[in-house]
């Protein structure tokens, strides 16, 4: 293997490709800038995962199920904490509706918030939409095996309806 060393790269300053630095498909540049994650200092985000979703979702079951606000990421770290947010909005349509929510590591509850959320209550007899926005930190991920964080729901007593522009970001944060 060799070696190029050079101290800039610059493309033409004229023509189709002015400049540019052209890599050929198939070809890839790997920039390295020098700073290992492992020497990263705390509190740093190492990584970001996301998934939003302009899809809709409803249920009425006391048993929670998940939403389209779920996301998969691998750890850098086992001791990394990972800060979760969730966004969304639901809509329920009758009075005496409620429904809860959990965030879901790996398709269990696990947040200290007595495992659920309670996302609205309707005491009216109009039909409400309410935001959702949630974050919570995971301080214990024990891993660096892949770990799916969601947003699950449940809805008792009535239709829920959490509507599309849904969303979960998913940062690792070094310890």
């Amino acid at each position: 293997m060799s070696t190029l060393f050079v101290e800039n790269l610059k493309g033409p300053t004229t023509g189709d490709n002015a400049n540019k630095v052209i890599i050929p498909t198939g070809q890839t540049l790997q920039i390295d800038d020098g700073v290992a994650h492992a020497s990263m200092p705390a509190g740093s985000v190492i990584q970001q995962v996301s998934n939003f979703s302009v899809s809709s979702f409803s249920m009425s079951s006391s048993a929670y199920s998940t939403t389209d606000s779920s996301v998969s990421i691998t750890p850098k770290f086992s001791n990394s904490q990972m800060a979760i947010w969730i966004c969304g909005s639901t809509h329920y349509a009758t009075n005496g509706n409620h429904g809860k929510g959990q965030i879901r590591k790996n398709g269990a509850a696990f947040s200290n918030f007595n495992n659920d959320d309670l996302l609205a209550y309707i005491t009216l007899s109009n039909a409400r939409g309410h935001p959702v926005s949630m974050c919570y930190c995971d301080t214990n991920v024990g891993t660096t095996s892949a770990v799916t964080y969601a947003y699950y729901v449940n809805s008792p007593s009535g239709a829920l309806y959490h509507y599309r522009n849904q969303g979960i970001i998913v940062q690792e944060i070094k310890v």
